[in-house]
């Protein structure tokens, strides 16, 4: 069911998925065989959501008890799966006061590593650290880390041992309403494959609120969709084999979402998610079955419909070489063409419309020389750099496989530190107008700002370099900071790019050499890639 939430002002004008189970007394069902029973939302209005005939539920019912002995795990190796591309959060229930909340992984030598956790009370809002909040735990790798930083998003990171845990302990009892946990965003969220949530009460006692494995919940979900997919049929050919469950699973699924022509619905995704392989440790040492990527092609398509904002580090389990990576860009734009939607292309930031930069010259060129021209005019002297700088010197134009241009400018000419930077970039964006450009930040270790066009959406990437030390100090591989000879940036050289002339830094192949050693001439795709590759 989608619903509009106005309850709370930041998510106004969102459309947000809710997932319920109606009971239904069994002898109600059985008396009424030959009727249909019908959902109906009562709320402002009145709105019928669905109908089913009574004997296909009792039929449906008879096929899922076949699942009782089901083998879970195995038919699912991503039981339990939250993160992804969206970053979706686990929403752990509670509805309870708590003195204590215990977060763990009941595993041995495991990690307990997530991305943070929010707290919400009995009118919905935020739990704020404060004196009243004591965060412990058996392990922590950065000990030089206040604990309490988990509440705020910050994220934490046992020691590998075995049933590590950390404990959030209240002066006195909280109503705690949910617990929403974010995972990591890269294949190491499969180290919540094993994770439990237990509230502890001021009599001490101790309950188990959520583990994968045992989540009634989730397993009435995935027994209502095997039924859904598969029938009784073949669900009484495979009820005991979880393997052969499993393969015919991904037929039928592929069968109807990649190579059928039915849309996935909202409510098939974390059905989807759960039955790939992306929590299979084993899965990092061999190639992905072509099905697992058909299937992941289908879920990713459907998330990225209204925006290819998306993260695919999360799935990288799943892509663990160039072959890989270009067969399931193949697959999404298989998928993509059906649905009528532009193709993409997979870049090392994650998806951009193929051709981004190399069909759209005249615009991206007048959004280039445009932004140079004022950032010329305030002073910072900007350049070609990176992508941008390597494609007009070896290419004469832009990386075909580029998704972004890239630029550089020159802070101030004295000598700073690195703790300076920061001021002196938001100075820079500062003086640009905001009614003419739009600005995003990169990752919050990085001194790089997106500024974007807001008549075309065209971004330019501006990255800052600095004096320091006799040397000029800039983002260099893997967006680390480094020292370079200034001489590259004691003076400009003008080249041509798609008829017009732009300021490159001096020597701009010795610059190159720099960044990116001796194989720079070489166009390489795959260059910086943000996980490991095999050829």
């Amino acid at each position: 069911m989608e619903v509009s939430d106005a309850s709370n002002d930041e998510c106004n004008g969102k459309l947000h998925q809710y997932t319920f189970n109606l009971c239904v007394d069994r002898s109600v069902i059985e008396r009424h065989k030959s009727h249909f029973l019908f959902v109906t939302l009562y709320n402002k209005s009145v709105t019928e959501l669905g109908s089913v005939l009574c004997s296909s539920l009792l039929a449906r019912l008879t096929t899922t008890q076949k699942l009782e002995h089901a083998n879970f795990t195995q038919i699912f190796p991503s039981l339990g799966f939250f993160g992804g591309g969206k970053h979706t959060p686990l929403n752990v229930s509670i509805h309870k006061k708590v003195r204590s909340i215990r977060v763990a992984i009941n595993n041995d030598q495991a990690y307990l590593n997530v991305a943070g956790i929010k707290i919400y009370n009995e009118n919905g809002e935020l739990y704020t650290p404060d004196g009243n909040v004591q965060v412990t735990a058996s392990s922590n790798v950065k000990q030089d880390k206040d604990l309490s930083r988990v509440l705020i998003d910050k994220g934490f990171h046992s020691a590998r041992e075995s049933n590590p845990w950390f404990d959030i302990t209240f002066k006195d009892e909280v109503y705690v309403s949910w617990l929403v946990i974010q995972n990591r965003m890269d294949k190491y969220g499969l180290r919540a494959k094993h994770l439990t949530v237990y509230a502890q009460t001021n009599d001490q006692s101790s309950e188990l609120i959520y583990s994968a494995l045992n989540d009634t919940i989730n397993r009435k979900y995935l027994k209502y969709q095997i039924v859904r997919h598969l029938g009784d049929a073949v669900i009484s050919k495979t009820a005991n084999n979880a393997a052969d469950m499993r393969i015919a699973l991904l037929n039928k699924l592929i069968s109807k979402y990649y190579d059928g022509l039915d849309t996935v619905e909202y409510a098939d995704l974390y059905f989807l998610k759960q039955l790939i392989s992306t929590w299979q440790i084993t899965q990092l040492q061999a190639e992905p079955l072509e099905e697992e990527l058909k299937l992941l092609a289908v879920i990713v398509v459907a998330e990225t419909k209204n925006s290819l904002s998306y993260s695919l580090t999360a799935y990288s389990a799943l892509l663990p070489s160039k072959k890989s990576v270009l067969l399931f860009e193949g697959f999404l734009n298989r998928l993509r063409g059906k649905q009528q939607l532009p193709l993409v292309q997979i870049t090392k930031h994650a998806m951009a419309i193929k051709g981004v930069l190399t069909n759209n010259v005249p615009k991206v060129m007048n959004v280039l020389t445009s932004l140079m021209a004022e950032l010329t005019e305030l002073g910072y002297k900007p350049c070609l750099g990176y992508g941008t700088l390597l494609g007009a010197c070896r290419d004469d134009g832009f990386i075909e496989h580029d998704d972004d241009v890239d630029i550089l400018i020159e802070l101030t000419d004295k000598e700073i530190d690195t703790s300076d930077v920061m001021a002196l970039r938001q100075e820079m964006i500062s003086k640009l107008d905001d009614k003419k450009y739009r600005i995003k930040y990169g990752q919050s270790h990085t001194f790089n700002v997106h500024v974007y066009d807001i008549a075309s959406n065209i971004m330019i990437d501006v990255f800052p370099y600095w004096f320091n030390n006799n040397q000029v100090h800039l983002h260099m591989q893997k967006m680390k900071i480094k020292g370079i000879d200034k001489q590259f940036f004691e003076g400009r050289e003008n080249i041509a790019l798609y008829d017009h002339k732009v300021p490159v830094p001096a020597n701009p192949e010795q610059f190159l050499l720099e960044l990116y050693g001796t194989g720079w001439g070489i166009s390489d795709r795959f260059y910086e890639w943000p996980w490991p590759l095999k050829d």
